[in-house]
């Protein structure tokens, strides 16, 4: 993939990556061979799920079920915006479904869950591109994991996932970020569709869920982005607080307590760290759920 939450990854030759208001060529590791190989979609599975609730927040899904559709690997180039030279698809040029996958069962609630990204990535998706960290496999083809901070000193690059000691259940990785002194924050999002940063429709899904947990501040800002750089135009960016504590916990979020138009979504943004504090933020399971079952994609 090309860009981070805190290291290089790669998609293949040189990729253009967007910054604070410039654009810079960004290399990354070695390229697959050739267009990846598309798989068959998963069988959804369920989870009993942890309830909770969180200021600001929606209670936790009592269950998730999780669809993995196939896709195909990644091309090479483009940024995490748009196309190779960085620029940025306006939304409503949604990609469509990838084939394959069965939907997730509803969870205790009657609610049901299609996963994003598990960050483990042992659903038996295809496996994401040599020397990419933050590449991950879903519904709708190839997305991936970036990282990026504003001037002074900005940065951008695919976010690393590190071993969660002692494993949070089954689960045994999740993304990490770590920085301090960055009055604006850092932006942890995931590109849905990777590496075109074409807009996908999601307005068919009730929210998203995710775990979390954070140490030394105490909140992040969840975003449903358009195609921005959200540190360029934060007003262009609909974003939710929520109360985050060091102990991992499940939290759901509604696109309408966003706000936000979800017919043209390039990627979920995770702000956290603004006004400066030093902050140990880790993210897991990201999935977007439905209040009832989730459509069926073939």
């Amino acid at each position: 993939m090309c860009v981070t939450l805190l290291a290089v990854g790669a998609c293949g030759g040189e990729s253009a990556s967007h910054r604070d208001g410039e654009t810079s060529g960004h290399r990354a590791g070695a390229p697959p061979t050739g267009a990846g190989t598309g798989a068959t979609g998963g069988t959804g599975d369920t989870s009993s799920g942890t309830a909770g609730t969180d200021t600001g927040g929606t209670a936790a899904l009592g269950g998730s079920g999780t669809n993995r559709g196939g896709s195909a690997g990644a091309a090479s180039g483009g940024g995490p915006g748009g196309g190779s030279d960085g620029s940025l698809p306006a939304a409503g040029t949604g990609a469509e479904p990838a084939a394959g996958g069965t939907q997730g069962e509803a969870g205790a609630e009657g609610a049901s869950t299609i996963a994003i990204d598990d960050v483990d990535h042992e659903g038996g998706e295809p496996t994401p591109p040599v020397g990419s960290s933050g590449a991950f496999f879903w519904l709708y083809g190839l997305g991936n994991w970036f990282v990026m901070a504003p001037a002074p000193d900005a940065y951008v690059h695919d976010a690393q996932p590190e071993e969660i000691v002692p494993p949070r259940g089954d689960s045994t990785k999740a993304y990490r970020v770590q920085d301090e002194g960055r009055v604006d924050g850092v932006d942890l999002y995931a590109q849905l569709n990777h590496p075109e940063g074409r807009a996908i429709d999601l307005s068919a899904f009730a929210g998203i869920s995710f775990w979390a947990r954070l140490a030394g501040s105490e909140q992040i800002k969840v975003g449903v982005n358009p195609g921005v750089s959200y540190f360029n135009a934060p007003s262009d960016v609909p974003t939710h607080t929520l109360a985050v504590s060091p102990e991992w916990r499940q939290f759901t979020l509604r696109f309408s307590e966003l706000g936000a138009d979800v017919h043209g979504v390039v990627s979920f943004d995770f702000i956290v760290g603004e006004g400066g504090d030093k902050f140990d933020f880790w993210l897991d399971d990201l999935g977007i759920f439905c209040d009832g079952p989730c459509p069926a994609f073939d």
